[in-house]
């Protein structure tokens, strides 16, 4: 804990090839760039065989992934393709998270614009006809609580008949329709 590997010359150029190889595992073992022997100041962790691959976030500087064998040398067959494979799932998780808490962060902004609005807003499944969010300033308007009204519908809330004798049920999908269409219907209901 707290000991950092030395980023030396040899190991520079290396590791720079591992970050640049898009998913591709850099050898160092005696049959693929032999590790030579060297003072224990500059290995001090007697580093015999290194296998290593980068990690692609595609969103921060990609990571490294590594096995180091200190006790004697390996050469590293099956390994190769195993440590690739890992590094792809990491990094598939690591994309997977961040695009996570980038919709969490999103999904609490969208609550709170629609919360503090200063009109009555709710929105609407036309799957399913019912409200699935509303905000404080509708509970106000139609006099009941949020859990009432997200097991409503505008049509629970309308009128049997509109003003000009059209029945609600007969209107309500025109105007719903155009306003899923993008439309801005305005109306009196």
């Amino acid at each position: 804990k707290g000991l950092k590997l030395p980023m030396d010359e040899w190991i520079r150029p290396r590791v720079a090839a591992a970050l640049q190889s898009m998913g591709q595992a850099v050898r160092l073992d005696p049959e693929c760039d032999p590790i030579a022997p060297a003072p224990t100041e500059s290995n001090p962790f007697r580093v015999r065989s290194m296998l290593f691959v980068a990690v692609q976030t595609e969103v921060d500087k990609p990571w490294l992934l590594g096995i180091h064998h200190c006790r004697s040398p390996r050469v590293y067959d099956s390994e190769v393709a195993l440590l690739s494979a890992i590094a792809a799932r990491v990094g598939d998780a690591l994309r997977t998270w961040r695009t996570q808490q980038a919709m969490g962060q999103s999904e609490q902004r969208f609550r709170l614009l629609v919360e503090h609005a200063p009109e009555a807003l709710v929105i609407l499944d036309v799957a399913t006809g019912k409200f699935v969010e509303v905000n404080s300033k509708a509970t106000e308007l139609f006099g009941l609580t949020r859990e009432q009204l997200l097991q409503c519908g505008p049509l629970d809330l309308s009128p049997e008949r509109q003003a000009d004798g059209t029945r609600s049920a007969d209107r309500a999908p025109s105007v719903i329709a155009s306003a899923v269409a993008g439309e801005c219907p305005v109306f009196e209901w």
